[in-house]
Protein backbone atom coordinates (compact mmCIF):
# COMPACT_ATOMS: atom_id res chain seq x y z
CA UNK A 1 0.00 0.00 0.00
CA UNK A 2 0.66 3.53 -0.56
CA UNK A 3 -0.12 7.15 0.98
CA UNK A 4 -1.58 10.08 -0.66
CA UNK A 5 -1.55 12.95 1.72
CA UNK A 6 -3.78 15.93 0.01
CA UNK A 7 -3.47 19.13 1.26
CA UNK A 8 -6.18 21.16 0.12
CA UNK A 9 -5.28 25.08 -0.16
CA UNK A 10 -8.15 25.28 -3.31
CA UNK A 11 -9.54 28.84 -3.34
CA UNK A 12 -13.43 28.51 -2.90
CA UNK A 13 -14.55 24.35 -2.40
CA UNK A 14 -13.79 20.96 -1.30
CA UNK A 15 -12.92 18.88 -3.85
CA UNK A 16 -12.28 15.33 -4.60
CA UNK A 17 -9.80 13.23 -5.85
CA UNK A 18 -10.68 10.18 -8.69
CA UNK A 19 -9.06 7.31 -10.07
CA UNK A 20 -10.47 5.95 -13.44
CA UNK A 21 -14.28 5.96 -12.46
CA UNK A 22 -14.06 5.52 -8.36
CA UNK A 23 -13.23 8.45 -5.98
CA UNK A 24 -11.14 7.91 -3.01
CA UNK A 25 -12.89 7.56 0.00
CA UNK A 26 -10.62 7.11 3.64
CA UNK A 27 -11.65 4.46 6.01
CA UNK A 28 -14.82 5.89 7.06
CA UNK A 29 -16.24 7.15 3.80
CA UNK A 30 -15.29 11.00 3.37
CA UNK A 31 -14.62 11.56 -0.28
CA UNK A 32 -14.38 15.08 -0.15
CA UNK A 33 -11.55 17.36 1.26
CA UNK A 34 -12.75 20.61 2.82
CA UNK A 35 -11.12 24.33 1.47
CA UNK A 36 -7.61 24.12 4.13
CA UNK A 37 -7.95 21.11 5.05
CA UNK A 38 -6.02 17.34 4.66
CA UNK A 39 -6.69 14.07 4.21
CA UNK A 40 -4.99 10.59 3.55
CA UNK A 41 -6.14 8.52 1.03
CA UNK A 42 -4.73 4.94 0.62
CA UNK A 43 -3.84 3.02 -2.79
CA UNK A 44 -3.87 -1.16 -2.82
CA UNK A 45 -0.61 -2.16 -4.65
CA UNK A 46 -0.97 -4.82 -7.22
CA UNK A 47 -0.59 -8.11 -6.81
CA UNK A 48 1.84 -10.52 -7.59
CA UNK A 49 0.73 -14.26 -6.98
CA UNK A 50 -1.08 -14.78 -4.10
CA UNK A 51 1.19 -13.29 -1.16
CA UNK A 52 3.21 -10.91 -2.42
CA UNK A 53 2.54 -7.48 -3.73
CA UNK A 54 4.67 -5.39 -6.53
CA UNK A 55 6.98 -3.01 -5.00
CA UNK A 56 5.75 0.12 -7.55
CA UNK A 57 2.49 1.03 -9.25
CA UNK A 58 2.82 3.04 -12.27
CA UNK A 59 -0.55 5.57 -12.59
CA UNK A 60 -1.50 7.97 -14.88
CA UNK A 61 -5.44 8.25 -14.46
CA UNK A 62 -5.17 10.17 -10.71
CA UNK A 63 -7.60 13.84 -11.06
CA UNK A 64 -8.34 16.31 -8.81
CA UNK A 65 -11.25 18.62 -8.70
CA UNK A 66 -14.81 19.42 -8.03
CA UNK A 67 -17.97 19.81 -10.15
CA UNK A 68 -17.20 18.23 -13.30
CA UNK A 69 -13.71 20.33 -13.30
CA UNK A 70 -10.68 18.28 -13.01
CA UNK A 71 -7.34 18.64 -13.03
CA UNK A 72 -4.72 15.27 -13.53
CA UNK A 73 -2.47 14.71 -10.50
CA UNK A 74 0.90 15.70 -11.73
CA UNK A 75 4.88 16.71 -10.74
CA UNK A 76 5.87 20.36 -10.75
CA UNK A 77 7.55 19.69 -14.23
CA UNK A 78 4.28 18.33 -15.54
CA UNK A 79 4.39 14.69 -15.65
CA UNK A 80 1.46 12.91 -15.43
CA UNK A 81 3.00 9.31 -15.85
CA UNK A 82 3.95 8.38 -12.48
CA UNK A 83 5.93 5.75 -10.71
CA UNK A 84 4.67 5.95 -7.16
CA UNK A 85 6.58 3.43 -4.15
CA UNK A 86 5.28 0.66 -2.05
CA UNK A 87 5.32 1.81 1.73
CA UNK A 88 5.72 5.41 0.45
CA UNK A 89 3.78 8.30 1.44
CA UNK A 90 3.22 11.16 -1.24
CA UNK A 91 2.17 14.65 -0.55
CA UNK A 92 -0.27 16.41 -3.03
CA UNK A 93 -0.43 20.20 -2.73
CA UNK A 94 -3.93 21.23 -4.66
CA UNK A 95 -4.10 25.10 -4.95
CA UNK A 96 -5.50 27.97 -7.58
CA UNK A 97 -9.17 28.58 -8.50
CA UNK A 98 -11.22 25.96 -10.61
CA UNK A 99 -13.17 28.89 -11.88
CA UNK A 100 -9.99 29.76 -14.07
CA UNK A 101 -8.85 28.32 -17.55
CA UNK A 102 -6.16 25.92 -17.29
CA UNK A 103 -3.09 27.55 -18.14
CA UNK A 104 -4.01 30.93 -17.01
CA UNK A 105 -2.43 31.87 -13.95
CA UNK A 106 -3.81 31.12 -10.60
CA UNK A 107 -5.99 28.27 -12.15
CA UNK A 108 -6.23 24.99 -9.90
CA UNK A 109 -3.78 22.35 -10.07
CA UNK A 110 -2.96 18.96 -8.23
CA UNK A 111 0.81 18.97 -7.79
CA UNK A 112 2.59 15.41 -6.00
CA UNK A 113 5.81 15.83 -4.19
CA UNK A 114 7.07 12.84 -6.54
CA UNK A 115 10.02 11.83 -3.90
CA UNK A 116 8.03 10.64 -1.19
CA UNK A 117 8.76 9.17 2.26
CA UNK A 118 8.62 6.12 3.66
CA UNK A 119 4.81 5.01 5.19
CA UNK A 120 4.70 4.82 9.69
CA UNK A 121 2.34 3.89 11.85
CA UNK A 122 1.21 7.44 12.05
CA UNK A 123 0.28 7.86 8.68
CA UNK A 124 -2.54 5.34 9.23
CA UNK A 125 -4.50 7.50 12.19
CA UNK A 126 -6.50 10.00 10.07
Amino acid sequence: MLGLFINNGHEHSAVQVRRGGSFFQNQIGISFINSGESRTFHIDMPRIGTDIFGEHIDISNIVVGIGGIEVPLRTATGETNLRLLRDHAYTVNVSGDHTITQGQPGAMQAIINITGRRLTIDDFVN
